[in-house]
């Protein structure tokens, strides 16, 4: 009995002190250490890559940010182009066209129109004078800007106009046996060149009418080339040829026939065909050398078809020589600040 009780005793310490089995020890292969190493050496790769491609991110990203700056500061510092206002040089054009095209029918009107374009123009009108007959006067009917047209440094506002052309010493009725004025409708397109600065709005050039197309300042005007320089000395032989074909010219240019102008110039302009060519002053033409053509500046008066209306207007042409004979690639309706027309 106590025998018994030992044994169990014994069993049960024998039991409680039974060891646990070893862990088997997981062996890996020579292949797989060969992919986890490979494994690690790319994702350290990685994020050098990754830190390397931030970095130049941030450092292009600060660039453009300094980049940015610089510009905005630059803008800042300078001055700020000055954008045509529309409705002013309307309202200016509108009043220097009632000037322009309205004559009067008397003697005294003709120095008080002057007198009102001194307030509107920077050319000189003595030497731009027109000549008013007390015989023909000119009303306008009705004035409409269709358009401002810029250039070099300066603009052109493209005016439609309609106006009256009265000619008093027209037929003699039969039986008040007086002489009934003769009465014509013009429509046409009136070019004023101009400039506008400081909202100041000043005509430099005479106007010029082309055919119909569906405040004040003080500046210097556009003025013709004066004298012969040493460089178109030599074009003076060429003076009578060109003289001659400019009136030509101007003949078909009045008369706005537009296959006759196709032969003789590359931009084909029509004036209209209301009007007639007078006179070329030619003797205060200039002449000038642009590379292998020839620059011509020289003022043009033609009148009112059926009328003794007379106006003058400014050209800048650009001639090359053709057949033994000259063609106008270029012709401008002012006369170009810089001789050499560039």
């Amino acid at each position: 009995m106590i025998f018994k009780k030992i044994k169990d005793t014994k069993n049960n310490v024998q039991k409680k002190e039974k060891v646990p089995p070893a862990p088997k020890v997981k062996q890996v292969t020579k292949k797989k250490a060969s992919i986890l190493v490979t494994g690690g050496v790319v994702l350290v790769v990685g994020l050098s890559v990754f830190g390397a491609m931030r970095a130049i991110s941030f450092g292009s990203t600060l660039d453009e940010i300094k980049k940015e700056v610089v510009t905005v500061k630059k803008k800042d510092a300078e001055p700020v182009e000055e954008t045509i206002d529309y409705g002013l040089v309307n309202r200016y054009m509108n009043d220097f066209v009632s000037v322009y095209i309205n004559t009067g029918e008397e003697a005294k009107d003709g120095q008080k129109r002057l007198d009102n374009l001194e307030n509107y123009v920077s050319y000189d009108l003595v030497e731009n004078a027109e000549n008013l007959s007390i015989d023909t006067s000119r009303k306008l009917n009705s004035y409409h800007l269709v358009g401002i047209e810029e250039k070099e440094n300066f603009y052109l506002a493209h005016c439609q106009v309609s106006y009256t052309l009265t000619q008093s010493n027209g037929k003699v009725d039969e039986k008040t046996k007086k002489k009934v004025p003769s009465k014509k409708e013009i429509k046409s397109d009136l070019v004023v060149p101009f400039q506008f600065k400081d909202r100041l709005i000043s005509v430099i050039s005479r106007p010029y009418f082309v055919a119909d197309k569906a405040p004040l300042g003080k500046t210097k005007g556009l003025e013709q080339s004066k004298g012969i320089t040493e460089e178109n000395k030599a074009l003076e032989k060429e003076k009578p040829a060109i003289t001659k074909f400019l009136k030509v010219f101007f003949v078909k240019y009045a008369n706005s026939d537009k296959k006759d102008l196709e032969l003789v110039m590359k931009d084909v302009e029509l004036m209209g065909g209301e009007y007639e060519f007078v006179k070329m002053e030619d003797t205060s033409m200039s002449i000038y050398p642009i590379g292998d053509e020839i620059g011509v500046q020289v003022s043009v008066v033609f009148k009112g078809k059926g009328t003794s209306f007379e106006h003058k207007e400014s050209f800048t042409l650009k001639l090359k020589q053709q057949n033994n004979s000259y063609f106008i690639e270029e012709m401008k309706h002012y006369f170009k600040i810089d001789e050499k027309g560039k």
